[in-house]
């Protein structure tokens, strides 16, 4: 016989990916035809996407865009007001991956590499069209690492001096004058940095196990500094910097399955949690706006929205997988009515409507009838639309043969 650990999630797995449609008076249940394209429509489909950092012109005219519109990969200028894209690249052979704008000119940066040898140099175009190569060499490799909070400068990363490592450069905005900022000969991956004193680097160990180092430029032993001491496999990542220079905000799964984010106090050492890095960001966005804007600190917080939606909807799991059904119920309610228009409420009202048509259609699957009382022990308006919504669903399918 089949147990419950494989045919109940099948069960639920198949019924997730149904339509569930209702009947209509007459008793129809048919779905809507759908619209299929042959393969030449989805080869002839054209891309688009904005620029991470600084998409908007320092006029506030126009959006830098990267799109296939012409065949191959261009920079263009999307003008706000006629909604035309105007060309800023008209390259026949190689793709060109806009970056940024200038924050206080017209001035764009692009990557782009030669003949699809995937060695990518950066380039900056300057207002009357003349292109120069900012990382100029035959087997150099680069990427665009970001502005400076000052945007008098930006950094890049290169592999020039060494072909299995990429160091960390800052330009100068005004004539592309350079420093070398970190010789990179430990395998470093370079995650951010404060500009004035701080840059945070990763070491992964494996693809489950990494740690966060930290340098102060200012001091005079600048050799990098473990600060996610740890045992087994943990993972860890770097937000950002706060505005202030105090708070650094990584990424970890040390205290539980899911990653959450943390303040790490650069003076002190101290770590706290997630809740208090969605407030700063949320501080820092009303008090600073445009600059909130430009570095995507709403994307920040959505982004942690939804990790603290994930993170209660991994304690409902928990509960259910432990089988204490009332439980991951009463957390599968909170997910939802705590965190709406996320992942994991979507998720929870899955595994609540389903579950509920699951234990009315099937009733010798284990522990059915302890997970059915949890269900509609559980109260609240949702659960009697999801029991409305499981009934209904349940009516629309033939009758099933004895069990």
């Amino acid at each position: 016989m089949l147990t419950k650990g494989v045919v109940l999630p099948v069960f639920l797995i198949a019924l997730a990916g149904c339509d569930m449609q209702t009947k209509t008076e007459t008793g129809s249940s048919e779905a809507d035809p759908v619209e299929r394209y042959d393969a030449r429509e989805f080869f002839e489909s054209t891309s688009y996407f904005l620029t991470g950092e600084f998409c908007w012109s320092a006029d506030d005219g126009s959006l830098l865009v990267g799109s296939d519109n012409s065949g191959i990969f261009n920079a263009y200028a999307l003008d706000l007001e006629s909604g035309r894209l105007r060309p800023l690249t008209r390259s026949t052979t190689d793709s060109i991956f806009p970056r940024s704008f200038f924050p206080e000119d017209q001035r764009f940066l692009y990557v782009a590499d030669q003949g699809g040898n995937e060695l990518s140099h950066l380039y900056v175009m300057n207002v009357g069209g003349k292109v120069i190569d900012l990382t100029p060499g035959e087997n150099v490799r680069a990427l665009f690492a970001g502005w400076s909070r000052s945007n008098k400068s930006f950094y890049v990363m290169t592999n020039e001096r060494n072909p299995q490592a990429s160091d960390l450069y800052e330009y100068q905005a005004d004539d592309y004058s350079r420093e070398l900022i970190f010789e990179n000969d430990g395998g470093w991956v370079v995650a951010d940095g404060d500009d004035d004193h701080y840059l945070a680097l990763i070491k992964r160990h494996s693809s489950a196990d990494s740690d966060i180092y930290l340098i102060d430029r200012d001091a005079e032993d600048s050799a990098p500094r473990l600060i996610t001491a740890h045992e087994g496999n943990v993972s860890h990542n770097v937000y950002t910097f706060t505005r202030d220079g105090k708070i650094m905000v990584y990424a970890t799964n040390e205290f539980g399955e899911y990653t959450q984010a943390w303040n790490y106090e650069l003076a002190t050492g101290k770590k706290t949690p997630l809740i208090e890095a969605r407030s700063r960001f949320a501080d820092f966005q009303r008090r600073y706006p445009e600059e909130a804007g430009q570095k995507q600190v709403g994307l920040k917080l959505q982004a942690i929205r939804q990790e603290e939606a994930t993170r209660d909807f991994g304690v409902g799991q928990y509960y259910e997988r432990s089988r204490h059904f009332r439980a991951a119920v009463f957390c599968y309610n909170n997910v939802v009515e705590d965190w709406p228009d996320t992942v994991a409420a979507a998720r929870a009202t899955a595994l609540l409507v389903v579950g509920l048509a699951v234990t009315h259609l099937v009733s010798n699957i284990f522990y059915a009838t302890d997970r059915e009382s949890a269900l509609l022990g559980a109260g609240g308006r949702q659960v009697i639309q999801w029991i409305g919504t499981a009934d209904a669903f349940a009516k629309t399918l033939p009758p099933t043969s004895g069990r």
